[in-house]
C-alpha cells in the first residue's frame, strides 16, 4: 500500500489524502483496513478508482488477482 498527502500551493498539506493498494500476484490477498492507515469501511466500499476485483468483508479488504485500487481518506 502507498499513501500520499499532496502539498497545496502555499506548501500546506492539502485536505484530500489517498491510499493506493495493489496486488500484482496470481493469488488474491486479504489485508485489514487498520493496516491500511485505518481506511474506513465507507471509503473502502467507494474506491476512487479500481481495476480488478476488490471486496470488503467486515474490517478486511480482499484484493483479487492483479488488482489495483485508489481510496480517498
Amino acid at each position: 500500500a502507498y499513501e500520499r498527502c499532496a502539498k497545496g500551493d502555499a506548501g500546506e498539506s492539502a485536505a484530500e489524502r489517498s491510499i493506493v493498494v495493489m496486488n500484482p500476484g496470481v493469488n488474491s490477498e486479504t489485508v485489514s483496513l487498520e493496516a491500511l492507515a485505518n481506511l474506513t469501511q465507507e471509503s473502502a466500499y467507494n474506491p476512487l478508482l479500481k481495476i480488478g476485483e476488490i471486496s470488503v468483508n467486515g474490517d478486511c479488504l480482499t484484493l483479487g488477482t492483479q488488482s489495483f485500487a485508489v481510496f480517498g481518506m
